[in-house]
């Protein structure tokens, strides 16, 4: 994608950190934060392998993409929710977003 064709699909909050970056249409949460000169904690680099990206939904969450068939294999693996069933998790290598979101991610932090 040119980075003139980049239409904004809309903002990501991050707390604790309380940083905030914008997201293209089509781009998923980790790839904009790198792009946008953040560190997202990760060890599989997008592929829904290693659930270290998880994130925990403040609001927007009716924002998000649809959960995929890699990433609710995963996140049943990691079982967040049995922990607090009233949260929402996702990953941060597969969600998009199409609106504003707060999200709550420990670790992010930008790039020296």
């Amino acid at each position: 994608m040119n980075v003139f064709d980049r239409r904004v699909a809309g903002s990501v909050r991050v707390m604790p950190a309380d940083v905030s970056f914008e997201a293209a249409q089509g781009e998923t949460i980790m790839d904009a934060a790198e792009r946008n000169g953040f560190r997202w904690p990760t060890t599989c680099h997008g592929l829904a392998e290693c659930a270290v990206c998880v994130f925990h939904v403040m609001t927007g969450g009716d924002r998000l993409s649809p959960v995929g068939p890699a990433e609710e294999a995963r996140l049943q693996t990691v079982k967040l929710s049995s922990l607090d069933p009233d949260r929402v998790f996702r990953l941060a290598c597969q969600a998009q977003i199409v609106g504003d979101i707060t999200i709550f991610k420990r670790g992010i932090r930008q790039k020296s």
